[in-house]
């Protein structure tokens, strides 16, 4: 067996125990909600990071980081309209 198969499948463990666990159930009487449901401006923010599975030979496609934030409007709790910005850097 050769060595090039454990990072993979260490990868797909770890991410089917983190899919399962992270499962949440919703009480009917109280159900989810993340957002506010009033009208009224929002912002949302997220960090982002990765590395390259594939091919990684040019520089830049080893590691990403990455920041993200959405701003606009929510008009209702099913539908949110804006705009985002974002700023990627490829480390190598």
């Amino acid at each position: 067996m050769s060595g090039g198969t454990a990072f993979p499948l260490s990868q797909l463990v770890y991410l089917a125990t983190f899919t399962a666990t992270a499962q949440y159930k919703v009480v009917p009487n109280m159900p989810f909600s993340t957002l506010n449901t009033n009208p009224d401006y929002i912002t949302i923010n997220e960090i982002t990071g990765g590395f390259g599975l594939g091919g990684t030979t040019t520089s830049y496609s080893k590691h990403f980081f990455g920041f993200t934030s959405i701003n606009g409007y929510q008009v209702n709790k099913n539908f949110i309209f804006g705009a985002d910005t974002s700023v990627k850097l490829n480390i190598l």
